[in-house]
């Protein structure tokens, strides 16, 4: 996409550059018709190229932020799996401890209910 996108915007440039020529010489080999919002655009040729150089910077930044996006998917997701994977050790603990403190009660009430001779 980025290749495509550079010679996209070396072929608009060139395209641009080349209809400013022709403009300033007076020739419209192509016979496009020029408004007065076009004549207007037209008296200043690095206004006009500046567009086009932020029209790149903009795909471009569009471009990196999808390929962002799209590296950290396999990021996210081992990350769900882990926090995943911690809860399911978080709650098998607290059912360890759960087991333990019921084993103790009960061993406890056995040694408090022993009647001595």
């Amino acid at each position: 996409m980025r290749e495509a996108e550079e010679q996209f915007t070396i072929l608009m440039t060139g395209a641009v550059t080349s209809f400013f020529d022709q403009y300033s010489r007076g020739s419209n080999e192509d016979n496009i018709e020029v408004n007065d919002e076009l004549h207007m655009l037209m008296r200043d040729k690095e206004s006009v190229v500046n567009v086009v150089v932020n029209m790149h910077d903009k795909h471009m930044a569009s471009l990196d932020a999808k390929e962002d996006d799209l590296s950290n998917i396999p990021l996210r997701e081992l990350e769900a799996f882990v926090n995943g994977l911690k809860e399911a050790e978080q709650a098998r603990n607290r059912e360890a401890i759960g087991e333990s403190r019921a084993f103790h009660n009960f061993q406890f009430d056995d040694i408090e209910n022993v009647e001595m001779p």
